[in-house]
């Protein structure tokens, strides 16, 4: 499983570590322009760049126009239209009004011939059958490629993981789409069940390993979450940070920490 490390924007620096990215729209117009170069560039060499819509980060999710903006302007392979957390129909009209938006934005003069990212949309629900209707909504529009799978399903199903792996095996689970586990909930080790059960995920972000690093906390399967901090602009445990981010990557890539964890 590919996996992309979302650190503070001024510690963009952590992410390089995989040629994997997810990255909040934002942190690429907000902080200076060295960190949309610097993707850019990495994008050019073939990394795989994921534009996020930001609504982990912010009240409510970035608008299309600038999310497409943003996403071409690095050269994004996809981009995370709007979703409303834990909200079907919300989800379902963000996604169909982003769909046509982004058809109309192909045929401006000025777009026209630019390659637009693929686009993923983030399947939300409070109910396995709201789920499931939203799932199954999402997986007939042809511009959708990926689909998401919140972090917030915790909350709802207990065990993102597990609900997941019954979801394939009932056949509601799409092959013709590829999937993403945006974000880790509460504990970091979600990313070694997710590896053994659920084969088809292409990958996963976090900024588990990051924000403990900061922390000067050594990051174990089980431990407790600190969330973003996108103000920090200098670490003070720095080995902490790259042990706990060299951790998750092999985790992430099916292999053992060196204590055999």
């Amino acid at each position: 499983m590919r996996a992309s490390i979302i650190a503070p924007p001024h510690l963009f620096r952590y992410s390089m570590m995989t040629d994997y990215h997810l990255i909040p729209a934002h942190h690429l117009t907000d902080f200076g322009q060295h960190p949309l170069g610097v993707f850019r560039e990495a994008a050019i060499n073939g990394h795989f760049i994921i534009v996020d819509n930001g609504v982990t980060e912010r009240p409510h999710a970035l608008g299309i126009d600038f999310l497409v903006r943003v996403a071409l302007q690095v050269g994004a392979d996809e981009l995370v239209i709007p979703d409303k957390f834990d909200d079907m129909m919300g989800t379902i009209a963000f996604a169909t009004a982003a769909i046509a938006r982004v058809r109309e934005l192909k045929q401006r003069p000025d777009l026209r011939g630019r390659t637009f990212p693929n686009l993923m949309a983030v399947c939300h629900g409070q109910t396995e059958a709201e789920w499931i209707d939203c799932y199954s909504t999402l997986e007939e529009f042809p511009e959708i490629t990926t689909i998401g799978l919140p972090k917030v399903m915790e909350r709802n199903f207990r065990d993102r993981v597990s609900f997941l792996a019954r979801m394939h095996r009932a056949g509601v689970i799409s092959d013709g789409k590829q999937h993403h586990l945006l974000g880790v909930w509460s504990y970091p080790g979600e990313v070694k069940q997710a590896v053994a059960d659920l084969p088809w995920v292409r990958g996963i972000d976090t900024c588990f390993p990051v924000m403990l690093g900061i922390n000067g906390i050594f990051m174990d399967e089980d431990s407790k979450k600190i969330g973003l901090d996108e103000s920090i602009e200098e670490d003070p445990n720095e080995h902490v940070t790259l042990a706990n981010i060299e951790t998750f990557i092999e985790w992430a890539q099916g292999g053992t920490s060196d204590d055999g964890t």
